[in-house]
């Protein structure tokens, strides 16, 4: 997908962090978009951390096949997801020959959900004058019509509202077909193509660190739970997870930001009722984020060039660092100025016991960063022994806490 053409316009959300927070936290379901852009994708790892469905590009016009198709598409239905197929709409290139392209490439494959045509500004030269706004309406509604046609479900309509409300002729027929949405905001909604008042999917940003990918990735909403997707999407099974066994404790107030570093978009807020709850440890991030591997064992995780660990969890649970560097000390406390005992070679792979460092920040569900430790203050602890979770909010030691909540002054970050 290429939305990060159109205009975006970011604005900060003035919504109640409560309300926000259940927004980001509860109300949605997360999957990705893919295409040959993006490198042999860990699938596994993608299901693991939350993701629930993607979409994998076929073609591109009459004449390009997408060359990972075949493999994004093995690879995501063996981790679970429930999957769909998109086409890159090109205006200079036969409707028919596009179509018939995409279901050639599509074969017998079945989609969970229904098939996707991306309507956007083709970026490719050397296509001539800009289309008027009646070609580009003729040449959608026949690669609508086509793929209805030939036996498909109503497709869905990837675009951006500063394209099509430039590009499109206004009509009653484009809201039958459900609309997946292009825009990169911080606020609780999309801004919508005029023809449409509500969305199906948002891709709300193309700068993902989605584990198991390398790069940035598009990440896409659902509005709806978890139920509500399944049904959408014809009752498809929920791929089974794996809770990681570390586990952090919410010790105060502090923001959700979509990376680790107060330089990325909040998203959310942990509050005080928030005070107790255990949250799972599926990636460690920050300029200085330690790892306790045993007793009295610390490596680097993350340092300001980027991980020299990545964050694994096995079957059983277990949080686990592989090692990237080429080597990597082992320090008795977590910084360089304690001793040093011993080095870690790449691709060794060591159990996490604990988060440490001066800048030191968790990944705790897909697009949700939270602060460890920042500037001399601890937001979160790890829960000693911890090995189950309630997702939708655990709480432990309310009562204890209670007079505790009164005196704690409330924080925008680490």
């Amino acid at each position: 997908m290429s939305g990060v053409q159109v205009n975006q316009v970011f604005a900060e959300s003035r919504a109640h962090p409560e309300t926000r927070r259940q927004s980001v936290m509860a109300d949605h379901v997360l999957g990705i978009d893919v295409s040959h852009h993006q490198k042999p994708i860990d699938w596994q790892r993608v299901a693991a951390v939350g993701y629930r469905y993607a979409f994998v590009r076929t073609t591109y016009g009459s004449h390009r096949k997408d060359r990972r198709f075949a493999e994004h598409w093995a690879g995501a239905e063996a981790a679970g997801l429930v999957l769909s197929a998109y086409h890159f709409m090109r205006t200079s290139d036969p409707v028919d020959r596009q179509v018939d392209l995409m279901l050639e490439v599509l074969g017998d494959r079945k989609p969970g959900m229904p098939l996707a045509l991306d309507v956007e500004n083709d970026p490719t030269p050397g296509d001539g004058a800009p289309m008027s706004r009646a070609a580009w309406t003729e040449w959608t509604l026949g690669c609508l019509d086509r793929l209805e046609a030939a036996g498909h479900k109503r497709p869905i309509i990837y675009t951006a509202g500063s394209f099509w409300n430039t590009n499109l002729e206004r009509s009653e027929r484009w809201s039958k077909h459900d609309l997946w949405v292009a825009h990169y905001t911080e606020a609780g909604q999309p801004r919508l193509p005029l023809d449409w008042s509500t969305y199906r999917f948002w891709q709300f940003t193309s700068q993902e660190m989605v584990p198991g990918i390398d790069g940035n990735a598009d990440v896409n909403r659902f509005p709806g739970t978890e139920a509500d997707f399944l049904a959408y999407a014809g009752g498809a099974p929920a791929p089974a997870r794996v809770a990681p066994r570390l586990l952090v404790r919410v010790e105060a107030p502090v923001n959700v930001r979509t990376g680790p570093s107060i330089k990325h978009d909040k998203v959310a807020m942990l509050t005080d009722v928030d005070l107790g709850r255990r949250l799972p440890v599926h990636d460690v991030g920050g300029t200085d984020a330690w790892i306790r591997v045993g007793e009295d064992r610390w490596a680097t995780c993350s340092v300001p060039s980027g991980p020299l660990c990545r964050i694994e969890v096995a079957p059983d649970g277990q949080v686990l660092g592989r090692v990237l560097a080429a080597n990597l000390n082992v320090h008795r406390g977590p910084g360089p100025d304690f001793e040093k005992t011993g080095v870690l070679k790449r691709d060794d792979g060591v159990d996490v016991l604990e988060v440490g460092g001066s800048d030191a920040w968790v990944r705790w569900a897909p697009g949700q960063w939270t602060a460890m430790q920042v500037g001399g203050r601890r937001f979160l602890a790890v829960e000693d022994g911890a090995r189950s979770l309630d997702i939708a909010g655990a709480r432990s030691g309310s009562a204890m806490r209670a007079a505790e909540r009164r005196k704690r002054p409330r924080s925008d970050d680490g």
